[in-house]
């Protein structure tokens, strides 16, 4: 079985069974993402989905860098407590 990083290294050699768990991990960050304060969010994407550095994400929202590092802690670690709950409800079902 092709592993994750593998099949989305060689879309082509994806396997049916990768592309579901892909798509649903991709579901999980969505709807972890969705719960994050709109100021959070811009953190996150700025810096974790368009790859800025901090200080560019702290110019680009005129914010001081240590919020953007605050913003960006509490941010992750709700997405991180976000999947968890939704995989545990996932297991009890």
């Amino acid at each position: 079985v092709t592993s994750l990083v593998e099949s989305r290294q060689n879309p082509k050699e994806a396997q049916p069974e990768d592309l579901l768990l892909d798509g649903l991990f991709s579901e999980e960050v969505e709807l972890a993402l969705s719960t994050l304060a709109p100021e959070q969010l811009a953190c996150v994407t700025l810096v974790d989905v368009e790859s800025m550095d901090y200080a560019e994400a702290a110019r680009t929202l005129d914010i001081p860098i240590g919020t953007v590092r605050s913003r960006l802690a509490r941010a992750r670690l709700k997405l991180a407590n976000e999947i968890l709950r939704h995989r545990q409800g996932a297991v009890d079902l």
